[in-house]
């Protein structure tokens, strides 16, 4: 990713590698980085959205220098694993909107072996690690640059067997919330053939369509109750590996608030990039926007 001064950045090189049967994930990131001449340059590794906890704490009035290691505490009995060996990094929500309140913050943690194996792998691709991020903050480096984010948008990700959604406003990420439903799910229904006389399919379709209305409207609900701000009247809809032209005017006509997809040539210099890739891709794109001062 090339960033531009005054220019939107410039995806210079984007690629899906894909792991063949009985292939090892570190064999084939080595070739892929070879192949594409992409030596030691510098990266950022994205954790599986299982490899790690994300949980909402109130932090503890301390120093700056010893939040990390006081969060580190306060969330002890919130993982299933010895404190000791969890990695822990926080980062705040903005308290514009929250006042008289008690302040929130994000605490993220994983096990340290996890954390130190994906490390590994990544250095062994011969590439430079500056930071393990997670698929969160990966999308708010995106919805950081839509035009509905000055006011507040709400961003859902449709990954193939599972969702996510954030909610962001000027940068900041307020809230996130997983979605246990997945574009392979819904693919599955809208392309099963009708008439088998034992289920409905467009029902089931719409049950899950449901389902994902149902926590928009949730997050949206708990976002305008706790956040003095204006409502979020906007959800983007990134790109899908499924094409499902349902989903939208669905999502559209149930929420009551403007939908649309997301392309990223919007955003971003990206010649090549088809929706399908984009949806492969998105949240390495998300990660390469990152930030150097940026935690976790």
């Amino acid at each position: 990713m090339q960033r531009r001064e005054n220019a939107s950045p410039k995806l210079v090189c984007g690629e899906f590698l894909l792991l063949p049967q009985g292939m090892m994930p570190a064999g084939v990131l080595q070739e892929g980085i070879s192949r594409l001449g992409l030596g030691k340059s510098q990266g950022v590794g994205v954790l599986a959205s299982d490899a790690y906890s994300l949980l909402q704490v109130e932090p503890p009035s301390v120093p700056s220098a010893e939040l990390r290691e006081a969060i580190r505490w306060q969330i002890r009995e919130l993982i299933d694993y010895p404190v000791d060996e969890a990695v822990v990094d926080v980062f705040s929500v903005p308290q514009e909107g929250r006042q008289g309140r008690s302040p929130i913050a994000y605490a993220v943690a994983a096990r340290r072996g996890t954390v130190q194996e994906q490390a590994v792998l990544l250095k062994a691709a011969r590439l430079k690690i500056s930071a393990l991020d997670i698929p969160e903050l990966a999308l708010r480096n995106l919805t950081a640059l839509l035009p509905e984010d000055e006011r507040g948008l709400a961003f859902l990700s449709l990954g193939r067997t599972q969702g996510m959604l954030i909610l962001t406003r000027g940068q900041n990420l307020y809230l996130t919330r997983r979605i246990n439903i997945g574009s392979d799910q819904l693919m599955e229904l809208a392309a099963a053939p009708e008439g088998d006389g034992l289920v409905d399919l467009s029902s089931r379709f719409n049950d899950l369509l449901d389902s994902v209305v149902l926590e928009v409207q949730r997050s949206l609900d708990f976002y305008e109750s706790n956040f003095s701000l204006p409502p979020i009247s906007s959800l983007v809809v990134a790109p899908m590996e499924a094409i499902l032209p349902q989903v939208i005017p669905y999502l559209k006509s149930y929420l009551g608030i403007t939908v649309r997809s997301l392309d990223l040539s919007e955003i971003l210099e990206c010649p090549g990039m088809d929706s399908i890739k984009q949806a492969r891709c998105l949240q390495a794109i998300g990660a390469s926007l990152r930030r150097r001062a940026e935690a976790p």
